[in-house]
């Protein structure tokens, strides 16, 4: 019985070698399987917060650039406005020194040189001159330069004239008016005020 025993026992043996062997290479694969799981949810969960993140930095960006236009545009509309002030003011400081300067004797003096120089080639054809309300007063002067000449009030605030020769189809503006626009119009172009 003891060779019975000794085989069983080897057997047995056998067996449990086997089968530790086969648990040790199920455990194993189990352990590779779990492994390869873990890993492709790890990827997964990676991907989402990957894309949740680049979702969320999107939005932050979309954010900040309609923060900044906004800002931008009030900026500009503080500098556009500001800019305007500053126009009005030395324009309006202009005119008043226009306006001051036309209710002297100097005034009536450089009229009659600036309607002499410009009227010069059209002294003997009919002309009408246009002045302002409160320089009709010179008129009489004025038209003593022209052979055939009659004056009319026109749309005229700062002072000068307008000189319209209609055989010629000429009309010469002598206006302190369209003067001191188009120096507005200088000023805008030259000084530094613009805004891109």
């Amino acid at each position: 019985m003891d060779q019975l025993d000794y085989n069983l026992k080897r057997f047995a043996d056998a067996v449990y070698a086997d089968a530790e062997n086969e648990k040790q290479a199920t455990l194993a694969e189990l352990s590779a399987k779990k492994e390869e799981q873990f890993s492709k949810i790890e990827d997964q969960l990676l991907r989402e917060c990957y894309h949740t993140i680049q979702s969320e930095i999107a939005k932050i960006r979309n954010q900040s650039q309609l923060v900044l236009s906004e800002e931008t545009q009030k900026s500009r509309r503080q500098l556009l406005e500001r800019r305007q002030q500053i126009e009005e003011a030395i324009f309006a400081a202009a005119e008043e020194k226009i306006l001051s300067y036309t209710s002297g004797e100097e005034y009536r003096l450089r009229l009659k040189k600036e309607l002499t120089e410009a009227g010069a080639p059209y002294r003997t054809l009919p002309c009408t001159l246009f002045l302002r309300r409160s320089d009709l007063p010179l008129s009489e002067e004025l038209c003593s330069l022209f052979t055939q000449c009659r004056v009319e009030a026109g749309n005229i605030r700062l002072g000068g004239f307008i000189l319209r020769c209609d055989e010629k189809h000429i009309s010469i503006d002598g206006t302190f008016d369209s003067r001191l626009a188009q120096k507005r119009e200088e000023f805008k172009q030259n000084s530094g005020l613009t805004i891109d």
